[in-house]
């Protein structure tokens, strides 16, 4: 794909999603007001996909990853991970959170002893190693939505019912 300064990351959700699903390009393009040759745009990643675009695909198409990659492009949320150099699958997934929840755990109380000091106190060392553990947290979180996908599509399971409850009663 060339880079268009698009979102192929999507793309590539959005690709995977129609070859999971078996759901006619056409009959995508037509339901959410497109030309043909449009979705295969988006799909190839050349035209930037409109938010309204992606919500009718997201709901026609299903799919945690697909509905994760539009947050993370719309609302600059935390996405599920996409390391090239793992498996896709969901034993990479779980190895990959225990190893990110073990690296930040590791930083955890060296970073609480200097979070609670004076910001004249802090030095550009102790800045650089609260960077890595906000990276490290980060990453976390990332490789755990990314074991949630991969261990749903390995049951069968859609969560999106669970995942509405737990919005409706917890979400912020």
């Amino acid at each position: 794909m060339k880079d268009l300064g698009k979102d192929y990351k999507f793309a590539k959700q959005l690709q995977l999603r129609f070859e999971e699903t078996h759901i006619r390009k056409s009959k995508a393009a037509q339901q959410i007001h497109v030309a043909a040759s449009t979705m295969s745009d988006y799909i190839n990643g050349e035209y930037a996909v409109s938010h309204d675009s992606k919500k009718a695909l997201a709901s026609m198409l299903g799919g945690l990853a697909l509905r994760w990659s539009s947050g993370r492009a719309d609302f600059h949320i935390i996405s599920f991970m996409d390391d090239p150099k793992l498996r896709a699958d969901v034993f990479a997934a779980i190895v990959s959170a225990k190893k990110e929840e073990r690296e930040r755990l590791e930083q955890e109380q060296h970073y609480q002893e200097l979070v609670i000091e004076r910001p004249g106190y802090i030095t550009r060392a102790d800045q650089e190693f609260m960077d890595s553990y906000w990276k490290n947290a980060i990453e976390e979180v990332a490789a755990e939505i990314t074991k949630l996908i991969r261990l749903a599509k390995y049951e069968g399971r859609d969560p999106q019912p669970l995942i509405d409850a737990f919005n409706d009663a917890l979400g912020g």
